[in-house]
């Protein structure tokens, strides 16, 4: 045998934010990309608008709207290479507005709750129910628990408000109610 014991690097890009404004400028990190060789590493970002970088951790800035693929190719001293992939969307976010319940509304246990919303994308056309999705967290003192797993749909009644886990948490319970609304993009 007189091949090479060399592996391939790991590539590791780490984001925040997927979804950018036009001209926002977007940070990314390389720095989690390894080696189990201990070889030193050179990056290489290929942005999706014709734009690269080689620094291990690049800014960025889109200059028009569109979906981009993000790819950070990891290279080691002897030439073994990795890659890893992210999606950015650049453009306005949808809106989104809840109807019902409304903010500061008060629920007793058993009650039912209508979960109702609107959504408009950035050039203000409504998004169908399709579109908006709910999730609902009980809270009691300085925890929560999902009481409503993110659930597609709109204009639908929520399953009966729940008791307090204990009689404390008749003082310091509450749900809330988060409305998304999820446009093309």
């Amino acid at each position: 045998y007189t091949g090479s014991s060399n592996r391939a690097p790991t590539a590791d890009i780490d984001v925040g934010d997927t979804t950018v404004a036009v001209g926002d400028t977007i940070a990314f990190d390389g720095s989690g990309s390894s080696d189990v060789d201990g070889d030193g590493l050179a990056f290489f970002w290929e942005f999706g608008d014709e734009e690269s970088s080689t620094e291990e951790k690049p800014e960025h800035t889109y200059t028009g709207k569109g979906e981009f693929t993000v790819t950070l190719t990891v290279t080691d001293e002897n030439g073994q290479r990795n890659q890893d992939f992210v999606e950015i969307v650049v453009g306005e976010r949808p809106t989104a507005t809840m109807i019902s319940p409304a903010e500061g509304d008060e629920f007793f246990v058993g009650q039912l709750i209508q979960l109702q919303g609107s959504g408009f994308d950035s050039q203000g056309i409504e998004l169908d129910s399709s579109q908006l999705e709910w999730e609902v967290k009980q809270h009691h003192a300085a925890h929560f628990h999902p009481f409503l797993d993110r659930t597609v749909g709109n204009n639908f009644t929520l399953f009966s408000a729940p008791e307090p886990e204990d009689f404390n948490a008749a003082d310091n319970s509450y749900l809330e109610i988060i409305m998304y609304a999820v446009d093309k993009h």
